[in-house]
C-alpha cells in the first residue's frame, strides 16, 4: 500500500536536501517519481523545494564570484560567457563554404515528398 506523506514530512525531508530529488526520496523512503509527487503537490512543499534550489544557486554563485576573485582563469571565462553576452563575450561558429552545394531530397515514404 502506499504511503501518505504529512507536509510537515515532506518538509522535513527537503530541508537541506539542497533539492536533489533522490535525497528527499531516500528521507521519505519511497521512490523519485513518489517523492517528486509529493513536493508538487502542496504549494507550501513545492515553495520550500524552489527555495532549497535558489538557495543551492546562491551558493554556486558566491563560489563563482570567490574563484573570479581569485583569478581563475576558468571561472572569468565562464562568467564572461554566460553573463557578459551583451558585451561580445559569446563564442560564434563560422563556417564559410567554397565550391558548389548539393542537396538531395527524400522521399520519407508518407507522400509528402516535395518534387511529386
Amino acid at each position: 500500500m502506499a504511503k501518505d506523506f504529512q507536509i510537515s514530512d515532506i518538509k522535513k525531508a527537503i530541508k537541506d536536501s539542497a533539492g536533489i530529488i533522490s535525497t528527499i526520496s531516500k528521507r521519505l523512503g519511497c521512490d523519485w517519481h513518489t517523492a517528486k509527487k509529493y513536493i508538487f503537490m502542496h504549494e507550501e512543499t513545492k515553495q520550500m523545494y524552489e527555495n532549497e534550489n535558489e538557495t543551492m544557486l546562491d551558493m554556486a554563485e558566491s563560489m563563482l564570484f570567490q574563484n573570479i576573485q581569485e583569478q581563475d582563469p576558468a571561472s572569468i571565462f565562464f562568467y564572461l560567457k554566460t553573463k557578459g553576452k551583451k558585451r561580445g563575450y559569446i563564442e560564434k561558429v563560422q563556417t564559410e563554404h567554397s565550391g558548389e552545394m548539393k542537396t538531395t531530397v527524400v522521399n520519407l515514404g508518407n507522400g509528402t515528398n516535395p518534387n511529386d
